[in-house]
This record gives C-alpha cells, structure tokens and sequence, in this order.
C-alpha cells in the first residue's frame, strides 16, 4: 500500500480571467499486488475554483503489464 497527495494551482495575472484560477487536492491509495506488473489505484479530487463552485471527482485504476 502507497498513500499518496497532491496539490495543484492554477493562477491566471490576467485580472479579467482571475475568475477561472482553480486549486485542486487530490489524495489516495496505490496497492502494488505483483510488484510494478499489477497495481490498483483509488483516488479522490476536489477541485474549487475562486468564486467557490468544487466538483468532486472518484476514480479507481486497473493497471497491468505483462512482458
């Protein structure tokens, strides 16, 4: 199991497009079933833009490499 987090910021100088600058924080869980070869992922994202409206986003990942 790997927890994980990010942060991210979107600012724009531009006073006329400062309305669309968005913050997003993501946050979940790797788990390494066979090493790198398989591994399922769980995260969340919350992203808010500045004049307050957040969407919320769930996503799960399968990843497999087989050589």
């Amino acid at each position: 199991m790997q927890p994980f987090g990010k942060f991210e910021s979107q600012a724009f100088v531009d006073a006329s497009a400062q309305t669309k600058d968005i913050n997003r924080r993501r946050g979940g869980v790797n788990y390494y079933v066979q090493s790198q070869n398989l591994k399922f992922t769980a995260q969340c994202l919350r992203a808010q833009q500045r004049n307050l409206t957040a969407t919320n986003e769930f996503s799960v990942q399968f990843q497999v490499f087989y050589f």
